[in-house]
């Protein structure tokens, strides 16, 4: 934060930020998701997470979304050790307690890990797909090097088109 800033914040100036901040922190995670969310985007980041002597990677699960309006929404995340069945449990429990619905909820986004397939499935039970993020990449991952390119150019070109109207 100092060297973004130009600043120098001791960590007692550190904590007493915290401090002041963490009733609207909970107060946000705590709100009432009073909108129908259409689509919800279910996705993992691994942070380095500082412990008491040691500093480890942790999955921030984090949940985000989609009106009828095709507004984004970022609902919620949670701090978890991995993807695990019961992390992603915990945070979709969380979204439905705070009112999520599963009548206007269409699709689940999400990528091929376990946990969050299962999670879905024993919470929502909602239809899920892949994102086009991960589709993209695991099929990249499957093709040769010099030809990435023109496949990357031509996965955009099939995902990229519209719908028409009218039959064809």
């Amino acid at each position: 934060i100092n060297q973004a800033f130009g600043t120098h914040l001791s960590a007692t100036s550190v904590s007493h930020l915290t401090n002041a901040l963490e009733p609207t922190v909970k107060a946000w995670e705590e709100r009432k998701i009073s909108w129908p969310i259409c689509y919800l985007y279910l996705d993992a980041l691994y942070l380095p997470v500082c412990k008491e002597s040691f500093t480890c990677k942790q999955a921030l699960l984090a949940a985000i979304g989609v009106d009828e309006s095709n507004h984004k929404h970022f609902l919620g995340f949670t701090l978890g050790d991995r993807e695990s069945t019961a992390s992603w449990s915990l945070l979709i429990k969380n979204l439905i307690d705070r009112g999520l619905s599963t009548q206007s909820l269409r699709l689940v986004i999400l990528d091929a890990c376990q946990g969050i397939i299962t999670a879905v499935g024993e919470n929502l039970g909602v239809r899920h797909q892949l994102c086009l993020v991960h589709k993209h990449r695991n099929v990249l991952a499957l093709s040769l090097v010099r030809t990435r390119k023109p496949l990357m150019s031509r996965l955009r070109q099939c995902f990229g088109q519209t719908l028409s109207p009218q039959p064809i």
